[in-house]
């Protein structure tokens, strides 16, 4: 019966599937973005795109992106892109997960990153070139099996401005590498403010079959950053999926949404497909 019901779980998610790009092609304005992309809980999308309007936001749900040999690309001095709570999965042929050239900035927070072979192949998971005009925010992240988690390549001595806490970097050989474009080989650097990084196993519960929840034992349960929001003394988790077993307290919503949202109720933690009324905010 276990083995029955985990070959149903696949093949919902293979009839679930879909393109990152046709989920970028059809995405319509909001929250302040030329492209909101809401992706489905328990999906799996394929492929990365290069971004051509100025701000995107990829809010997951938990969803799953595969890069086979694909990369979400961000190229422009006016380009931002902003992704929380997807599941990135990264094959041994594919180049950086993210890659930002020239961009103003960027806000990946809550996401997790998995590369399905190991460190030892010399993929880099994010990668920033030039991009100093406003801070890279990375928080409540796990990323596993990278050569490189995060690169940042810059005309300047220095990585440039960062925010960057909370984050998990498993079993990858370089958390954080910077290169000065004049100051030879690159070097690692110490995020700042670097508040409660972690080089911990996440403890998935199951990988192999796309279950990228926490159990209860893993590190990165009430560890994340916390980010303007009451959560009445405890931290949201690391990773795409709030856990189970967390104190993390927010609002659960799904459906159509039949009240305001309010600042007092947040943060707003979306559980399956929802429909927003007009009017409602």
């Amino acid at each position: 019966m276990k083995i029955l019901i985990i070959s149903l779980f696949l093949f919902l998610n293979i009839l679930n599937a879909a393109t990152l790009q046709s989920a970028y092609d059809s995405a319509k304005s909001g929250e302040g973005y030329n492209k909101l992309i809401i992706l489905n809980k328990d999906s799996i999308y394929t492929g990365g795109f290069t971004q051509n309007v100025q701000m995107v936001c990829i809010h997951g749900n938990g969803a799953i992106i595969k890069l086979e040999g694909d990369t979400i690309k961000v190229t422009g001095p006016s380009r931002r892109i902003d992704i929380d709570h997807c599941v990135f999965l990264v094959n041994q042929n594919a180049g950086s997960a993210v890659y930002l050239n020239n961009a103003v900035s960027t806000s990946i927070i809550n996401n997790t990153f998995w590369n399905i072979n190991d460190g030892n192949n010399f993929r880099t998971c994010l990668y920033f070139k030039d991009c100093q005009a406003n801070p890279i925010v990375l928080q409540n992240n796990i990323f596993a099996h990278f050569y490189i988690g995060v690169f940042i390549s810059a005309y300047k001595s220095d990585p440039g401005n960062l925010l960057i806490s909370n984050n998990d970097m498993w079993d990858c050989q370089t958390s954080y590498m910077f290169m000065g474009n004049w100051t030879g080989f690159p070097k690692s650097f110490k995020p700042y403010p670097g508040n409660q990084e972690l080089l911990s196993y996440p403890e998935f519960i199951d990988t192999t079959n796309y279950n990228f929840a926490l159990n209860s034992s893993s590190p990165c349960i009430d560890y994340g950053h916390i980010a303007g929001f009451s959560y009445s003394g405890n931290a949201p988790d690391l990773g795409a999926l709030e856990s189970l077993f967390s104190k993390f307290i927010g609002t659960n919503v799904s459906g159509e949404i039949s009240e305001d949202f309010t600042k007092d109720k947040s943060p707003y933690i979306i559980t399956g497909d929802i429909t927003i009324p007009s009017g409602k905010v």
